[in-house]
């Protein structure tokens, strides 16, 4: 049995809808191979040079071949109707850049329309921006950070209008690294007010209903007074207005009402 072969090649992943950066890492690989020959010049004349003629057509049908390997099975049909390397690599290029252009308009309308939603955290705001940038990278238009970070910057709502002043005038390049640091207090301020705003819990005051007597049903008297807690003195079973005790007489740990 024959030893495996241990090779070093890259694995490409097929080409399924990220061409920019498909046909950088195939050209790539091609040129290492030494078949871009196939695609970038044309074949020589074979009556006046009929081994180069003979070594191009050679070249030809491996990188044709390869390119029809690289193919996610949906997208074959684009290039076995093609002749050549060259042909397919053509068709392919016209494909994805009309695909691409379109794609890269609407992602260009969600940039100018970026705004964080109400409710949202900063790391899911984030998240979705730097999701679009992605995409639109993967349309094969670099966008890089300081230019989404303009547009996340201002999509923020008013609370963030000192922190947006100061990292647009700092006169560097915005980084996520110095820009998020700068944004998490404020957020975090804006959850402490809130839950002043709300105060506790409404359950916490809620008492434990006695199955003898539910809502719907009237509470003797005589039991009503008997569950009160004095609030001179502490001691339950009656009534402030009822204590003969005075105030001094209330002992540290005496209930509420």
């Amino acid at each position: 049995m024959a030893d495996p072969v241990e090779t070093h090649e890259y694995r490409l992943e097929k080409l399924d809808n990220d061409y920019g950066t498909w046909a950088v890492l195939f050209q790539a690989r091609l040129e290492d191979k030494e078949l871009w020959e196939a695609i970038s010049e044309p074949r020589p004349d074979e009556a006046a040079d009929p081994t180069g003629a003979a070594a191009w057509t050679k070249k030809d049908k491996r990188a044709f071949g390869r390119i029809k390997m690289s193919m996610a099975l949906h997208r074959l049909p684009t290039v076995q109707a093609c002749g050549s390397a060259k042909a397919a690599w053509d068709a392919l290029k016209a494909i994805f850049t009309t695909k691409n252009n379109a794609r890269r308009l609407q992602l260009t309308q969600d940039f100018a329309m970026l705004k964080m939603n109400p409710g949202e955290t900063l790391l899911a705001y984030s998240g979705r921006t730097t999701k679009l940038q992605l995409e639109m990278m993967a349309t094969g238009h670099r966008y890089d950070d300081n230019s989404t970070l303009i547009h996340f910057l201002n999509g923020l709502g008013d609370d963030y209008k000192l922190e947006k002043k100061m990292l647009v005038n700092q006169g560097t390049e915005l980084r996520w690294d110095t820009v998020m640091p700068m944004l998490y207090p404020v957020e975090n301020e804006k959850k402490d007010e809130a839950a002043v705003k709300e105060g506790p819990s409404v359950g916490a005051y809620v008492a434990k209903e006695d199955p003898r007597w539910p809502r719907d049903t009237p509470m003797p008297r005589e039991e009503r007074q008997r569950r009160v807690v004095c609030w001179t003195c502490g001691v339950r079973g009656h009534y402030a207005r009822q204590c003969t005790k005075g105030g001094g007489d209330r002992p540290p740990s005496a209930g509420g009402p």
